[in-house]
């Protein structure tokens, strides 16, 4: 229980202090309240500021679990953010496997939405050298290392959802998404046997 209280005053006392930084950053903000407004903001910031100003901002990112949270409730502008940060990765590239996993997670969630938001980004050459889709689709998490009975399952989900998207605007993204997934598959069935 003990534990648990001082997880809980970490974590506000980090909120609090995101709230109330001397040098207030426009991304806090986004962390409180992942809205449009703030997302416009933060990703403007993302575009102009110096190296040593993403640097930072990255660290405030990745040190509180807000990002993460609002992808897993499928905040669209949550999962767009993590996709322009991608490429600043190289503070915390550990953080970078959590994105991965928490937006490869929305394949089974919300397949489509998935699909969406990775195709503002993917096809975007700004960014497709910074999205690994064979990382963001394949890993599946720490609970899936070296069980890959459970990891062939988990991808055989994920091939499912992506086939059950019937949106033909979506088709193009769809195809590479099933195709890395259909690899995976491939690489697994022979750790099997």
């Amino acid at each position: 229980m003990n534990i648990i209280y001082c997880k809980f005053l970490i974590c506000v006392c980090i909120i609090i202090s995101v709230i109330y930084a001397e040098n207030d950053c426009i991304c806090q903000k986004f962390l409180i309240l992942p809205n449009e407004n703030n997302f416009n903001k933060c990703s403007s910031f993302f575009k102009q500021a110096k190296e040593n100003e993403i640097d930072s901002t990255i660290e405030i990112i990745t040190q509180t679990g807000s990002l993460l949270d609002a992808i897993d409730n499928q905040n669209q502008f949550a999962v767009k953010l993590s996709y322009e940060i991608m490429r600043f990765m190289r503070v915390n590239p550990e953080y970078l496997e959590y994105l991965d996993i928490h937006i490869g997670a929305l394949i089974i969630k919300n397949p489509e939405f998935f699909l969406q938001t990775l195709s503002e980004y993917y096809i975007d050459s700004t960014y497709h050298n910074f999205i690994n889709l064979s990382s963001l689709v394949g890993n599946l998490g720490d609970e899936y290392v070296d069980k890959f009975n459970l990891q062939y399952k988990q991808v055989k989900k994920r091939i499912y959802s992506m086939e059950q998207v019937k949106s033909t605007k979506l088709n193009n993204i769809k195809m590479i998404v099933l195709n890395q997934l259909k690899k995976k598959k491939l690489v697994l069935e022979e750790l099997i046997k």
